[in-house]
């Protein structure tokens, strides 16, 4: 009976999957940054100056004051968020870029009141009087 080959030549050793740290591009890497993200946020969102200029934003009247204090909630939560991973400093600016953007008043596009519609619509089919 002929002796059986060994598949793996000698000096050679078998790396098991999962005994590797996951490439810093990677699938694995992403979802482990995604998690990690996730944690430092909910740390951020306990801090207690952003804890309060979230409720101050929320008690306010006006939505210029609102978005000024949701800005500044946002800018406090992500500093505190670079402090705790600034590893993942392109995530949290994104995370910023985001929500600074989402409560600024130039994304903001001006409406007509219900009450006006009737008369922009007149004014939008009667024809131009040059």
């Amino acid at each position: 009976m002929p002796a059986l080959r060994d598949l793996i030549p000698q000096g050679i050793q078998a790396i098991l999957p999962g005994s590797l740290l996951p490439a810093p591009g990677s699938a694995e890497q992403a979802e482990i940054d995604k998690i990690r993200f996730r944690q430092i946020r909910t740390i951020a969102v306990r801090n207690p100056y952003a804890v309060y200029l979230w409720r101050k934003a929320q008690s306010q009247k006006t939505d210029e004051l609102k978005r000024e204090y949701l800005r500044a909630y946002y800018l406090t939560m992500c500093d505190e968020m670079r402090k705790l991973e600034p590893r993942l400093k392109g995530m949290i600016d994104g995370f910023e870029a985001g929500y600074v953007g989402r409560s600024s008043p130039t994304g903001q596009r001006p409406t007509i009141p219900g009450r006006d519609i009737p008369r922009y619509n007149a004014i939008e089919l009667a024809p131009s009087q040059h």
